[in-house]
């Protein structure tokens, strides 16, 4: 940041410069030529005032287009590409990128404007791909109690027996109940990200909730025939049950979803020095 700002504060001073330079050229010119045509004119007042009159016309003109030459490549240029590239952004393009249009070392505003650009451009995109991943997790974490809730209902509809229909609504229960967990996990994850809410710690068993994570993982790895070998003490922490569930869950999802058939997933919870492990 720094040596941008040092870049920065060079480039002014040189374009300070150079349109004092430009002043005084035209400035001394126009003395010079006042002069001339002073000596020239033999006293003719209307002379005078006619070339003169015509030489603040030829100078205007002249700074007037090395002023619209300096705007159509300095100003306008650079200030046409932000603008697409902004408007790609609105539009949800956030690949686009703006070269900037100095080398580095000769860098000014439109440069840093460019690479700011590039930056929060960049930014959007990991946000848009966390995003789309958050979704899609979410979709499919929903999408297996509402099978099983439906199976289920089917079942219920079709069974007689009454010990098999009490315990066909026991497991209807217990599905309600863990998608609605599934649910408040993504309020609360929602909200913490937004900063609206924060962890309550309390003292927890590490290991009993860890348990408890592998249980509801249990089907899926009997489904894909996966190893689950297990080495969990009891550990105590301070922390958000919770949210630490929230972790473990997403920790043991990736593992059966990228673990192949019959492979093997080892959970290993231990403390040391001081730390869960």
């Amino acid at each position: 940041m720094k040596d941008r700002i040092t870049q920065r504060t060079r480039f002014s001073l040189w374009g300070y410069f150079w349109f004092f330079v430009q002043v005084v050229f035209v400035a001394s010119l126009s003395i010079l030529v006042y002069e001339f045509i002073e000596q020239k004119s033999g006293g003719n007042a209307l002379v005078r005032a006619l070339v003169t009159m015509a030489n603040i016309l030829g100078m205007t003109g002249i700074c007037t287009a090395i002023d619209y030459v300096r705007r159509k490549f300095m100003v306008e240029r650079p200030v046409k590409k932000i603008l697409q590239a902004t408007q790609s952004i609105a539009c949800g393009d956030f690949t686009v990128r703006v070269k900037p249009f100095h080398a580095w070392g000769k860098y000014d505003e439109y440069d840093v404007i460019a690479e700011n650009l590039n930056l929060m451009a960049e930014e959007l995109s990991k946000n848009e791909v966390l995003r789309s991943d958050f979704v899609a997790n979410v979709s499919h974490e929903m999408k297996t109690p509402l099978a099983i809730l439906q199976n289920y209902v089917a079942a219920l509809s079709a069974e007689k027996d009454e010990n098999k229909r009490a315990e066909y609504c026991g497991a209807i229960v217990s599905e309600c109940k863990r998608l609605t967990r599934l649910i408040t996990d993504v309020l609360k994850l929602s909200k913490l990200e937004n900063q609206q809410i924060f962890p309550q710690k309390t003292e927890i068993d590490l290991g009993e909730s860890l348990r408890k994570c592998l249980l509801t993982y249990l089907e899926k790895l009997e489904e894909k025939k996966i190893e689950l070998v297990c080495n969990i003490d009891d550990v105590f922490a301070f922390s958000d049950e919770s949210f630490l569930e929230i972790i473990f869950g997403n920790l043991l999802s990736n593992a059966v979803k990228f673990t192949p058939q019959g492979g093997k997933i080892a959970v290993t919870l231990k403390q040391k020095d001081g730390y869960a492990v």
